[in-house]
């Protein structure tokens, strides 16, 4: 699934929940400057093949700033369940958190404030290249933990 809307102050905004492969067409036919991409696809090598096992080694938001040159990629909302943001956005007391990854402070910020809209916890865990640390190959990939549990899951400091 894809899809784009405006953000004021922050121009197009795409989330995008798709095949690896299909990413690939997509760049083929679409323009990605000044978008902002949320990655929320996991390879996977069983349904895509050989481009996925490049995706898993590299890393998905390495693959994605691939495919998209010009984009401005955050990887958000992959590491967990739909079913989870289904039942758990806004819950009580300490709430889901959504594990970020990206190089650029504006858009890590644009996709911070979606997380906590749609009621969850946002965690910036650093740039793409770290945003390895939570994708389908990481460990921590479907545990459902709060920003506390995350940041000490992943080894981070406190914000």
């Amino acid at each position: 699934m894809t899809n784009s809307f405006p953000v004021r102050g922050a121009g197009l905004l795409a989330i995008v929940a798709v095949t690896l492969a299909t990413i690939t067409l997509g760049a083929q036919t679409t323009p990605q400057t000044t978008k902002i991409v949320l990655d929320a696809g996991n390879p996977n090598p069983r349904r895509d093949g050989a481009i996925a096992e490049a995706a898993v080694a590299k890393g998905a938001g390495i693959a994605t700033q691939e495919h998209l040159p010009g984009a401005r990629i955050v990887r958000a909302f992959n590491q967990l369940n739909n079913k989870v943001f289904l039942s758990q956005a806004h819950r009580a007391g300490d709430k889901v958190a959504v594990p970020l990854g990206g190089d650029d402070k504006e858009t890590l910020a644009v996709a911070a404030r979606l997380v906590t809209d749609a009621g969850f916890d946002p965690v910036i865990v650093g740039s793409l290249a770290e945003s390895k640390s939570f994708d389908s190959s990481a460990p921590i990939f479907l545990e459902t933990l709060t920003a506390r549990e995350l940041r000490v899951a992943l080894k981070l400091p406190a914000p």
